[in-house]
C-alpha cells in the first residue's frame, strides 16, 4: 500500500451527521461484530463533541473522541449521556480503518489529528482503549498501557477474548514524531 497522500485520497475532515452510514459500513469491515457499535451510540457521541469526531480519506476511516474523566473510561456501545463539566483528559473512543487502506497512513494522520487537537484543546493527557491486539499500534504514538486498572469491569463490555486494556499517553512533553509526521 502506498502512503496516505491527502491530493489523491481525500483529506481528514470534521465528521458529519451524514458520515454516520460510511462509519456503520468502516466498522463493519474492520471490527469483529462483538464489538459493534450502534448507530444511536455513533450519533450520541458526534453530536456530544463533533470537534473530536473525524472521516479520513475519501470516507475510508474515521475517529470519534471526546472531553472525558481518566477514572472513567467508557464502556463499548455505553451512552455516555453528556460530557463531564471538568474534563481532565480527551478520550479517543473509537478509530477504524477500511481494512483496503490498511498501511497507508490514514490511520496515522487520524491520531496525529486527534493528538494535536487534545494539545489545542489544552489536555495533558489522552485515553483510549486498544482491542483488537492494537497496543503495539498506538505504543508507536507513545501511549502505555494502564497497570493496575481499576476498569476491569468497564473493559469485560469489550469482550473478555479481546483482553481489551485502557492505554494513556502524556502529550505535555513537545513531540517531535508529532511535528515531523503530520
Amino acid at each position: 500500500m502506498t502512503p496516505f497522500d491527502y491530493n489523491t485520497a481525500g483529506a481528514i475532515r470534521p465528521m458529519l451527521p451524514d458520515d454516520l452510514d460510511a462509519v456503520l459500513r468502516i466498522q463493519i469491515l474492520a471490527y469483529k461484530p462483538h464489538l459493534h457499535e450502534s448507530r444511536t451510540t455513533f450519533a450520541e457521541k458526534l453530536g456530544l463533541f463533533p470537534g473530536g469526531c473525524w472521516i479520513g480519506g475519501r470516507s475510508v476511516a474515521y475517529l470519534f473522541s471526546f472531553p472525558w474523566l481518566q477514572e472513567l473510561g467508557v464502556g463499548l456501545n455505553a451512552p455516555l449521556g453528556r460530557l463531564p463539566a471538568t474534563p481532565d483528559c480527551l478520550y479517543m473512543h473509537d478509530m477504524a480503518v477500511d481494512p483496503a487502506f490498511h498501511g497507508c497512513g490514514i490511520g496515522r494522520a487520524l491520531a496525529h489529528t486527534a493528538l494535536a487537537s487534545a494539545k489545542r484543546m489544552g489536555f495533558h493527557r489522552v485515553m483510549l482503549t486498544a482491542v483488537q491486539e492494537s497496543t503495539g499500534f498506538w505504543s508507536r504514538f507513545g501511549f502505555k498501557v494502564v497497570s493496575g486498572n481499576s476498569n476491569r469491569t468497564l473493559l469485560r463490555t469489550y469482550g473478555d477474548e479481546e483482553r481489551a486494556c485502557l492505554m494513556i499517553r502524556d502529550i505535555t512533553a513537545p513531540d517531535v514524531r508529532l511535528l515531523r509526521e503530520v
